[in-house]
């Protein structure tokens, strides 16, 4: 045999056999074993509900970009939910990290557990960051290894409302009602009851309210606890202190605001307030400076609340962090204070300033390093 034509056999060998030692990449049919370092997620599943969702290394949501188990989990992964369903949790997280933390969309919003249920509204993208630490001990930022997984939650192709132009489009519904449904003028902080007459069997609603009024709290009482409550497409705690409750700021003229029940058999029904406001004779402009922070020019109050004007021009809402404080805003911009239960069922309590209490003591209740209460 030709010397050349025996070393390239010879090499041949050899480099079959060290590739069938090497368990960095191992085929069994389509499937591939990987050698992964503490630094890596082994595995990865988000359910919604009881089901699990499907995870994709494109948006493309094909089939062929699927993330099947044993394939390596990519960087930045795309998942997508129906809009029936309203939250996904990370169910599995598979790693020989010493630590895993989870923080949740641009405010960066830390989850005290990493298996939280995380809301997500119709038409939105949510980022979930996942991050892989070697030490307990280490800071947030201090992170070996940063996993993407942008999820988004399908818009309702039988929505029947359109917010933006005030159109409304009945159907027939089922055989589900409110109990009572009640307005507050929170302006001026008065809580002060606003004149309504409702009729739970009419699901439309006509008032003509006060220019002055910029800022209502909506109180909805479903006949039965057991139903889900959603206002403006946001879903509304129906068991904490503030159950059935939500704060909207009102513009000048129509304001189209829309309130939905569901029952366990998802059972539906929806009523509209159409609110027309009258023209404000005077607006006020005020900065603040609080708990030390200068917030001048970036904290504004509006229609009786405190909001943070981030740099982009926009307003916070959620979990904000300000120079290493945390607040917490509403869906309106509106800063929280007093005792606050988050989507996460856990409970906060936030001062007068609107900062996020930790390691202390509240009304007799110990608040944990993370803000969570703990026991009385």
């Amino acid at each position: 045999m030709n010397k050349n034509i025996r070393k390239i056999v010879i090499f041949t060998i050899i480099c079959a056999t060290l590739s069938a030692l090497t368990p960095s990449n191992i085929n069994i049919g389509s499937q591939c074993a990987y050698a992964y370092s503490d630094d890596e997620i082994t595995g990865l599943k988000i359910t919604s509900g009881f089901s699990g969702i499907p995870i994709y290394s494109s948006v493309s949501y094909k089939n062929e970009y699927r993330i099947k188990t044993g394939d390596k989990i990519p960087l930045v992964s795309y998942s997508k939910i129906t809009s029936d369903k309203t939250n996904i949790k990370l169910d599995i997280i598979e790693t020989k990290a010493t630590d895993i933390r989870v923080f949740v969309g641009k405010e960066n919003l830390k989850l005290a557990d990493i298996y939280s249920n995380i809301n997500i509204a119709q038409g939105e993208k949510k980022i979930i960051y996942v991050r892989l630490y070697s030490s307990k001990s280490a800071s947030d930022s201090d992170y070996t290894e940063e996993y993407e997984l942008i999820v988004e939650r399908e818009v309702s192709d039988s929505e029947d409302t359109n917010l933006e132009d005030n159109t409304i489009t009945l159907k027939q519904y089922d055989d589900i009602y409110l109990d009572n449904l009640m307005l507050y003028d929170e302006s001026q902080s008065n809580n002060q009851m606003i004149d309504f007459n409702f009729d739970k069997t009419q699901p439309i609603s006509n008032l003509n309210i006060a220019g002055d009024i910029s800022y209502i709290k909506i109180k909805a009482v479903p006949e039965q606890q057991s139903y889900k409550l959603r206002i403006n497409d946001d879903e509304v705690d129906t068991h904490g202190n503030n159950k059935y409750e939500k704060y909207i700021s009102l513009g000048e003229g129509k304001n189209l605001i829309k309130i939905r029940i569901v029952d366990s058999d998802h059972k539906a029904r929806e009523y509209y307030l159409n609110l027309t406001r009258g023209v404000s004779t005077s607006t006020t402009n005020v900065n603040k400076t609080t708990n030390n922070i200068s917030l001048e020019n970036t904290q504004i109050q509006a229609q009786g609340r405190w909001q943070y004007k981030k740099a982009d021009g926009t307003i916070a809402t959620g979990w904000t962090c300000i120079e290493n404080q945390w607040y917490y805003f509403d869906s309106t911009g509106a800063m929280k204070i007093g005792w606050f239960q988050d989507t996460s069922g856990k409970w906060y309590y936030l001062r007068e300033s609107g900062v996020m209490a930790k390691d202390t003591v509240i009304d007799g209740y110990k608040i944990g390093y993370n803000g969570v209460y703990i026991s009385k």
